[in-house]
């Protein structure tokens, strides 16, 4: 009986127990949220990690692009107003200058016109254009020759007669003269080699040998910048200037090439005088007045060139016209005392006028 009852009392103990655990299974709010929220919470991080839109749209941060969209720093970066400077076309391109010394011209600001302004660039035959066969070459300088240089010139023109057309006869010796200039070239070195001028430290003179006297010219191809000697034997008085007229054509020869050639800067300095005669100067100015014939096909204007009296310009070329700014590089002639521009040879001027 005992035995019975005590197994009865189990078996309700274990049903209630039974009972009461499903119950709680079933009724504890505890334990879903602990469960399924703590899932939910971890799968709702999408508040946390994928709604960290304000977190990530950094848009204030990332409006960093206005400072990382340096546009306006850029700006400064963008030195295209620098690199206007930068930009030396217009100096760089010294092209103009160098090979079109007409773009050196002033302008005048009153009337926004080309000014006659000084051009140092162009050298007139005092150049090496490559050419072979060319009389041209040389280099400038603006330094006198020291007076040390003494060739022999100034024994030429002090035993030069004193009045044309008369000649003299001489044995004078001309030992390593500089070619300074030439006459035109005629396609071959006839016209060159008979008619240049040279000069030294102490003067200079203009060898012009008759044209027919073929024996007597020089017996290389002259140039400018050569250092050449050669005997005298005739010198004449030309109007009022002192030539070489006659050479011994044994005693032709060839000292050096490409030498100094002095160019004196007149253009607004010093006034051009008698006392220049063959010396070879550079010199810029305007044609004025109405020109004359004066002899051949040659024109004469007055050339003001800014100092001293105007002296007279002559040329034949057909490109010239009066109040064309005109460079003259090359020896000063003289004509019944007055220096005169004489452009024998064109290689010796320069239009700086643009047309």
């Amino acid at each position: 009986m005992n035995e019975r009852l005590r197994i009865l009392i189990g078996l309700v103990a274990l049903t209630f127990a039974l009972g009461f655990t499903a119950c709680s299974e079933d009724e504890d709010p505890a334990a879903g949220d602990a469960g399924t929220d703590t899932a939910q919470d971890t799968a709702d991080t999408s508040d946390t990690a994928e709604d960290t839109s304000d977190a990530e749209d950094t848009s204030d941060a990332d409006d960093a692009d206005d400072a990382d969209d340096t546009s306006d720093a850029d700006d400064a970066s963008d030195t295209s107003d620098a690199d206007d400077a930068s930009d030396t076309s217009d100096v760089a391109d010294t092209t103009d200058a160098t090979d079109t010394p007409q773009e050196l011209d002033v302008i005048d600001e009153e009337t926004g016109t080309p000014a006659c302004g000084q051009n140092t660039v162009f050298s007139g035959q005092v150049f090496d254009d490559g050419d072979a066969s060319s009389p041209n070459g040389g280099v400038v300088s603006t330094t006198p020759y020291a007076a040390e240089y003494d060739s022999g010139i100034a024994a030429l023109l002090a035993a030069a007669p004193a009045n044309s057309p008369d000649e003299a006869t001489v044995d004078l010796d001309i030992v390593g003269a500089t070619v300074v200039a030439t006459s035109f070239n005629t396609g071959s070195a006839s016209n060159v080699n008979r008619n240049f001028w040279i000069a030294d430290g102490n003067g200079a003179i203009e060898v012009e040998i008759d044209f027919n006297n073929t024996s007597s010219h020089a017996t290389f191809a002259i140039k400018v910048g050569q250092k050449i000697s050669f005997t005298v034997t005739t010198l004449k008085r030309n109007f009022d200037e002192a030539v070489v007229l006659d050479v011994d054509p044994s005693t032709w020869a060839l000292v050096s090439e490409g030498n100094d050639v002095y160019i004196s800067d007149r253009s607004g300095a010093a006034p051009i005088t008698a006392a220049d005669v063959h010396q070879n100067i550079r010199v810029t100015g305007t044609l004025s007045g109405t020109p004359s014939g004066c002899g051949g096909s040659s024109q004469c204007w007055d050339f003001e060139y800014g100092a001293g009296e105007p002296v007279i310009f002559r040329s034949s070329s057909s490109f010239l016209n009066t109040g064309d700014c005109v460079t003259f590089v090359g020896p000063v002639s003289i004509f019944q005392d007055d220096p005169q521009l004489n452009t024998t040879n064109f290689d010796w001027i320069w239009n700086n006028t643009e047309r």
